[in-house]
């Protein structure tokens, strides 16, 4: 229930007041009545309100005392003023206290449960946001923040929800997942499955991950979860989901979601769809060579870039048809880039460095045979990467990403754009500039974000997210302290 108070001089009205707010069979309770704006102001030192509807023209103090006091106080209370005149004077200076609505007397019954129901819609949407801030803060500061001993208001589960492999190392904005992310919104899914009260959708470490907390027990979150995972998994990048024990302690929500991650890493099977429950007690596959060594080494002594493709092509079927784990495929794909390393005269390659952004760039076996076979010609040299057409790309790229900069930008829209594959762009990308296509895009945004936050005042940190590429304006603002040590608000304030 929400608590009103309402301040108004003239008894019949207020009771007439009090009446209505009861009759409109609301979750509004009228828990104090004041008849002038100090009496207002004393209650609201000693108590906590939910709704303030006050008179303006009152004796001792008037409406705006009140509405003055809750804004100098910050207080998280919805108002509404009174007043027996259509005075616009009063509507424009009620728009300084941020006043939710402006009713004219006499009361009318139904133009007041109309503002409630709004009003009820307000506080929930309010409510909601800031227990998914608390939330986040939670997930992204390892408890060092006040709310982190206060228990959740309902028994919740946590999902780990990653689109495509599973991130190895770093953060990458680039990888097929995060743009799966973008096509699809999981608040809008979760809208038309149930009350959007009792779940909150936060983003993950790594773009290709986000985090699912559902308010309820076991049955209503494995039902959830289904339904989730079957609209998911209707497009072409894999979704692994973890699902957590219960929790119910917003301290426990940073440790729940690091231990989701881990099991999700040893344990998600490469290319395939699935749901995991956590379980402590689940034993991590022991690690079994897949393919043989000594049979890939008499190929690499040909020095014959055609065959050693073939091979590797058979390993990786090898791997297809046993549906092994990323964890177990990134061991065996490290042994082969050794090999083939060791085996070439030409090759430069940094071994986990590309091994990475094979993984991230392969969500099937489709893919990562693609991604295989550019790092096989790169090694014979197959490919000049510091070619002058090569130095064309990258500028044509940086030029793409800065007229981009408020879109989607993937390694996969990239490819798609220059015809190449994605690991090959980044290759080349960071071969020229030192740094990765996805640190690139960081780097742009929060310059441009700089810009656009010093060149006009009265742009929202929320807006400017939106103008740089950024869909959650708590994701943006995490990203953009983690690059300038300021939250977006205080940067206006220091420059």
């Amino acid at each position: 229930m929400y608590n009103v108070l309402i301040v108004e001089d003239e008894p019949p009205i207020l009771r007439g007041i009090c009446n209505a707010v009861q009759q409109a069979d609301l979750d509004f309770t009228v828990a104090a009545t004041a008849l002038n704006g100090q009496d207002a102001v004393d209650l609201l030192k000693e108590n906590t309100y939910d709704l303030v509807i006050t008179d303006i023209n009152m004796p001792i103090k008037d409406g705006f005392y009140v509405l003055d006091y809750i804004a100098k106080n910050n207080l998280d209370t919805v108002s509404i003023i009174l007043s027996g005149y259509q005075e616009f004077d009063y509507a424009k200076k009620a728009l300084k206290y941020k006043v939710y609505d402006y009713l004219v007397k006499p009361i009318d019954k139904q133009q007041l449960k109309k503002i409630l129901v709004s009003i009820d819609q307000y506080i929930c949407a309010q409510n909601k946001e800031k227990k998914r801030e608390k939330m986040f803060s939670s997930l992204h500061t390892n408890g060092y923040m006040n709310h982190m001993n206060e228990a959740l208001a309902e028994k919740c589960f946590m999902l780990l929800l990653c689109a495509g492999s599973f991130p190895i190392t770093g953060f990458d904005s680039m990888t097929p997942g995060s743009s799966l992310w973008h096509k699809y919104h999981l608040e809008s899914i979760l809208h038309h499955m149930i009350d959007d009260n009792f779940t909150w959708v936060i983003n993950g470490i790594t773009p290709a991950e986000q985090i699912m907390i559902i308010a309820g027990n076991a049955t209503t979150c494995n039902s959830l979860s289904k339904s989730i995972f079957n609209v998911l998994t209707q497009q072409e990048i894999p979704i692994t989901m973890a699902i957590s024990k219960q929790i119910d302690n917003y301290s426990q929500i940073y440790a729940t979601q690091n231990t989701l991650r881990n099991f999700m890493c040893q344990h998600m099977i490469f290319g395939n769809s699935s749901i995991m429950h956590y379980n402590p007690n689940t034993e991590t596959p022991a690690p079994l060579p897949l393919f043989d060594e000594q049979k890939l080494r008499i190929v690499l002594d040909y020095n014959d870039v055609t065959k050693t493709r073939k091979a590797v092509h058979h390993i990786i079927a090898t791997f297809k048809d046993k549906q092994i784990t990323q964890q177990e495929m990134q061991n065996e794909l490290r042994k082969i880039l050794y090999l083939i390393h060791a085996s070439s005269d030409h090759s430069k390659l940094n071994i986990e460095t590309v091994l990475n952004e094979v993984i991230v760039n392969s969500f099937n076996y489709n893919s990562l045979t693609k991604n295989m076979d550019v790092l096989i010609c790169s090694a014979y040299n197959k490919t000049t990467l510091y070619s002058s057409d090569k130095k064309i790309l990258v500028k044509d790229i940086q030029l793409y990403i800065e007229k981009h900069l408020a879109d989607q930008i993937s390694n996969q829209i990239l490819s798609e754009k220059f015809g190449l594959v994605p690991s090959y762009i980044s290759t080349i990308f960071k071969s020229f500039t030192n740094t990765t296509l996805s640190e690139y895009i960081i780097n742009k945004r929060v310059e441009k974000a700089k810009e656009l936050l010093l060149s006009d005042a009265n742009l929202l940190a929320k807006d400017v997210a939106k103008l740089v590429g950024y869909t959650d304006p708590l994701y943006f603002s995490k990203v953009f302290k983690k690059k300038t040590g300021y939250y977006p608000s205080k940067y206006k304030d220091r420059h």
